[in-house]
């Protein structure tokens, strides 16, 4: 048997699909976000996925760096409903949590979302979020100058950390 071309490229490009599967459309849509209007608003459709479920949230695979903000609304197509709505309650960098509406269907992880971001919104770069650095100590504090003819007291001396152990000669009955 004989395949032509045509077929092998067919039977590749199916192949293809199926090893690769939802991951390389998750990056197709992140890559190039969908128009839509609503009202007078012009948002993009950012797809991700569930990707885990705890309670009443919901974790999606998009975060601050695809220019999510907390109150974005959110479509989830979980399998054998035609949509459900939902509303970002948090963002992290590469992911946020998410409620949905009263009465909405349940929702199983790996469905496909979309996030409706403002136009706008995208046109901005995302501003990195700097972490506080916890290993830089604190400054020392630093003694005010005396005026001339003024007097200052002195400094308060620090604070003692409270003691773990009693001290040597203590007993319990005194």
């Amino acid at each position: 048997m004989k395949i032509d071309a045509r077929s092998r490229a067919r039977a590749l490009a199916l192949l293809l699909a199926a090893c690769v599967g939802p991951a390389a459309s998750t990056v197709a849509f992140a890559a190039a976000p969908r128009p839509i209007t609503l009202g007078e608003q012009d948002f993009a459709s950012i797809e991700g996925k569930v990707t885990s479920i705890s309670g009443a949230s919901i974790y999606v695979d998009r975060g601050r760096d695809d220019h999510v903000e907390v109150g974005d609304r959110v479509r989830l197509y979980p399998p054998g409903v035609t949509s459900v709505e939902g509303t970002i309650r948090s963002v992290a960098k590469n992911s946020a949590r998410l409620e949905l509406d009263p009465g909405s269907a349940a929702v199983v992880e790996g469905a496909r979302i979309e996030v409706l971001v403002p136009r706008e919104r995208l046109a901005k770069p995302t501003p990195p979020v700097k972490p506080p650095d916890a290993a830089a100590p604190a400054p020392p504090p630093v003694q005010p100058k005396p005026d001339a003819g003024a007097e200052v007291p002195p400094m308060p001396p620090p604070v003692h950390p409270p003691r773990t152990q009693p001290p040597e000669n203590w007993a319990a009955d005194q």
